[in-house]
């Protein structure tokens, strides 16, 4: 969980006040913030949009809201073109939330008030950043040592640096263990766990988390994790079959498909890495479409006319089907994917053969299983 705190990717979150949620308001005031600088409030889960404020000559701002239960988030400052993000997490729930000190340095900004979850996630804050500098400082020193071909005392510092990861994920296991009732708990079980493999060390602690905290966002996210996985040790067996709409409104169903090799590419008009790959995908079909072969793409886009706009821009020939819901995509639920570009390889009888493949490992593997 290398420096959990600081690796945290970002994604957007926010939904509109609804019957049943809870408001909360933030009062925020930072040294290293000016007058008329954008503040962004950045949730996150997926299905939300981040808030934005701006702040006062004094460096106040004011944010207000509801969530249906308590939600992580962060603070982004852009100036000047320039965005500022702070490591510290904070939680929305029900009261008034201040926000003091600097977005600059993991032990800057200040988070008090709102209710129980902002006090536990305070804690878990404490733990991970008496950890950061430590951690820094030995991970400095043996990057230094590697540019400059010094090999004393490398081993024993590197153990010291793993032996210092494992006592900060020692804790913050600990941590979620003895909380099962935190949502605190659910959203650092999902961080820790994210990168795993372990089903069966994600299963004992999503197990052990109180029934409301498993149906929470980032308890039905830590078993959506576990699931990814097992899919992902589902080589050789059947792929789910799904059926979606094509640009022009026609239902198409991957089992329609079966008797030819198929990918099943995972994309999106507004994602950069899947655009910068389509080249690759659109030179393994050229090779291989008349060798019983065929793509279906299924997009993640909400805006169709974007959808189509790549399609035609990138020059992608093949059967294309979406249901315009983003990561809701039916059949990116079905196939737990959570990033993207992200495909599939079936075999004539519909079974998963591989996944993942990109560039050049798509054509070496096709070349390998079509004749």
């Amino acid at each position: 969980m290398k420096q959990l705190f600081l690796s945290l990717g970002i994604v957007a979150a926010f939904t509109a006040c609804n019957k049943g949620k809870s408001s909360y308001t933030i009062s925020g005031k930072l040294s290293n913030v000016k007058s008329g600088d954008t503040v962004i409030l950045q949730k996150w889960a997926k299905e939300d949009k981040s808030d934005t404020a701006y702040a006062d000559k004094d460096g106040k701002f004011t944010f207000t809201g509801s969530v249906a239960e308590p939600t992580p988030a962060s603070l982004v400052v852009a100036s000047t073109g320039q965005a500022v993000q702070s490591p510290t997490i904070l939680f929305l729930e029900k009261g008034t939330i201040t926000i003091g000190g600097t977005l600059e340095g993991v032990n800057g900004l200040t988070v008090n008030g709102g209710g129980t979850s902002n006090k536990e996630n305070n804690t878990i804050q404490t733990i991970l950043k008496s950890y950061y500098q430590p951690i820094k400082l030995l991970g400095d020193s043996l990057q230094a040592k590697m540019v400059n071909k010094d090999t004393t005392n490398v081993q024993a510092l590197e153990a010291r640096y793993m032996q210092l990861e494992q006592d900060q994920n020692n804790d913050v296991m600990h941590f979620i263990k003895t909380n099962t009732k935190s949502y605190v708990a659910a959203f650092y079980a999902f961080l820790f766990f994210n990168n795993s493999d372990n089903t069966v060390a994600i299963d004992s602690v999503y197990n052990k988390l109180d029934k409301t905290i498993q149906a929470s966002y980032f308890g039905t996210k830590l078993k959506e994790t576990s699931n990814r996985i097992k899919l992902a040790d589902v080589i050789g067996k059947p792929a789910p079959d799904f059926t979606l709409q094509t640009p022009d409104n026609k239902l198409v169903s991957l089992s329609s498909l079966k008797g030819k090799y198929v990918l099943v590419d995972f994309w999106a008009s507004w994602c950069g890495p899947c655009r910068k790959e389509n080249p690759n995908v659109v030179n393994a079909y050229n090779q291989f479409k008349d060798k019983n072969f065929a793509i279906l793409g299924v997009s993640l886009d909400e805006d169709k006319a974007a959808w189509q706009a790549a399609i035609a821009k990138d020059k992608l020939t093949w059967t294309h089907v979406s249901d315009l819901k983003g990561w809701q995509s039916n059949a990116a639920v079905l196939y737990h994917v959570e990033s993207i570009p992200a495909n599939f390889l079936l075999d004539k009888d519909g079974k998963i053969i591989a996944k993942n493949l990109r560039g050049e490992d798509l054509i070496t593997t096709l070349s390998s299983i079509i004749k």
